[in-house]
Protein backbone atom coordinates (compact mmCIF):
# COMPACT_ATOMS: atom_id res chain seq x y z
CA UNK A 1 0.00 0.00 0.00
CA UNK A 2 1.54 2.92 -1.07
CA UNK A 3 2.25 6.61 1.61
CA UNK A 4 -0.43 8.22 -0.56
CA UNK A 5 -3.32 5.93 -0.40
CA UNK A 6 -2.29 5.11 3.36
CA UNK A 7 -3.00 9.33 3.88
CA UNK A 8 -6.25 9.37 1.94
CA UNK A 9 -7.67 5.98 3.55
CA UNK A 10 -6.80 7.90 6.97
CA UNK A 11 -8.23 11.40 5.35
CA UNK A 12 -11.69 9.63 4.85
CA UNK A 13 -11.79 7.92 8.67
CA UNK A 14 -11.32 11.28 9.61
CA UNK A 15 -14.59 12.49 7.33
CA UNK A 16 -11.69 14.66 5.22
CA UNK A 17 -11.27 12.96 1.72
CA UNK A 18 -13.00 13.98 -1.11
CA UNK A 19 -15.38 12.43 -3.64
CA UNK A 20 -13.01 11.67 -5.68
CA UNK A 21 -9.86 10.14 -3.15
CA UNK A 22 -12.95 8.08 -1.67
CA UNK A 23 -13.75 6.62 -5.62
CA UNK A 24 -9.91 5.74 -5.99
CA UNK A 25 -9.46 4.27 -2.17
CA UNK A 26 -12.63 2.07 -3.34
CA UNK A 27 -10.63 0.63 -6.30
CA UNK A 28 -7.40 0.18 -4.33
CA UNK A 29 -9.45 -1.64 -1.27
CA UNK A 30 -10.87 -4.03 -4.56
CA UNK A 31 -7.44 -5.12 -5.14
CA UNK A 32 -5.34 -5.19 -2.43
CA UNK A 33 -6.74 -6.09 1.03
CA UNK A 34 -4.79 -5.11 3.29
CA UNK A 35 -6.21 -1.10 1.82
CA UNK A 36 -9.56 -2.82 3.78
CA UNK A 37 -7.87 -4.23 6.54
CA UNK A 38 -5.66 -1.20 7.64
CA UNK A 39 -8.86 1.28 7.27
CA UNK A 40 -10.91 -1.03 9.87
CA UNK A 41 -7.56 -0.98 12.14
CA UNK A 42 -8.08 3.36 11.68
CA UNK A 43 -11.29 2.86 12.37
CA UNK A 44 -11.33 0.75 15.30
CA UNK A 45 -8.19 2.74 17.09
CA UNK A 46 -10.67 6.30 16.44
CA UNK A 47 -13.59 4.50 18.00
CA UNK A 48 -10.93 3.82 21.23
CA UNK A 49 -10.02 7.14 21.11
CA UNK A 50 -13.27 8.94 21.49
CA UNK A 51 -14.63 6.48 23.97
CA UNK A 52 -16.69 3.63 22.06
CA UNK A 53 -14.99 0.51 22.13
CA UNK A 54 -17.79 -1.09 19.30
CA UNK A 55 -16.72 -4.87 18.03
CA UNK A 56 -13.51 -5.86 18.00
CA UNK A 57 -11.10 -5.72 14.59
CA UNK A 58 -11.50 -9.43 14.02
CA UNK A 59 -15.42 -8.89 14.25
CA UNK A 60 -15.21 -6.73 11.57
CA UNK A 61 -12.97 -8.58 9.34
CA UNK A 62 -15.57 -11.51 9.66
CA UNK A 63 -18.40 -9.63 8.80
CA UNK A 64 -16.65 -8.01 5.70
CA UNK A 65 -15.70 -11.55 4.64
CA UNK A 66 -19.51 -12.67 4.89
CA UNK A 67 -20.90 -9.83 3.29
CA UNK A 68 -18.13 -9.90 0.35
CA UNK A 69 -19.11 -14.68 0.23
CA UNK A 70 -22.43 -13.39 -0.14
CA UNK A 71 -22.38 -10.85 -2.59
CA UNK A 72 -20.60 -13.36 -4.84
CA UNK A 73 -22.90 -16.39 -4.11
Amino acid sequence: MTNEINETLSAWIDDEASEIEIHRLLRHCDADDSVLQTGLGYQHVRALAHGDAGPSLERHLALQQRISAAIDA
